[in-house]
């Protein structure tokens, strides 16, 4: 399988990125653990929509994204190790 691996997720110190083609869904890389990357950003998408609704106003998506994916992936992170 051909990969492409990117640093910096949306510009994010930390977080990879791999392109695993058309066929496959990408996967975040973070404190070595994988992600996949539509599921992150779906939960983000969530997030950010839940957050306009209250009236949070302030940033634009990529800026969103840039300020919570890391506290988002950590959540996810500990979720996990609670799983175990």
């Amino acid at each position: 399988m051909l990969c492409n691996e990117l640093p910096n997720w949306y510009g994010i110190p930390g977080i990879g990125f791999e392109w695993r083609g058309s066929q496959s869904d990408p996967m975040l890389h973070y404190k070595g653990h994988m992600f996949n990357a539509h599921d992150m950003q779906d939960g983000l998408w969530e997030n950010y929509q839940e957050d306009l609704e209250t009236g949070y106003t302030s940033l634009e998506w990529e800026e969103y994204v840039m300020e919570n994916a890391t506290s988002y992936l950590d959540d996810a992170l500990f979720f996990e190790r609670e799983e175990w």
